[in-house]
């Protein structure tokens, strides 16, 4: 599969579960079930990450 994230959109507090995904209950609002990261989306294929200049640099 070919998984695009645009990584200026997203807030820099959220972006490691959007990379890595989490489990039920890992904070208030989560999803049940947990929720799969865009790393494991694109398993066997290629993640696409669009502006990735516009995250922090620690993050990068």
């Amino acid at each position: 599969p070919f998984v695009a994230l645009n990584c200026g959109v997203i807030p820099r507090e959220l972006i490691g579960s959007e990379l890595f995904g989490y489990v039920e209950g890992a904070f208030t609002g989560a999803k049940r079930g947990g929720k799969p990261g865009k790393f494991e989306l694109a398993s066997g294929g290629t993640l696409f990450l669009d502006e990735i200049s516009d995250m922090p640099l620690e993050q990068q």
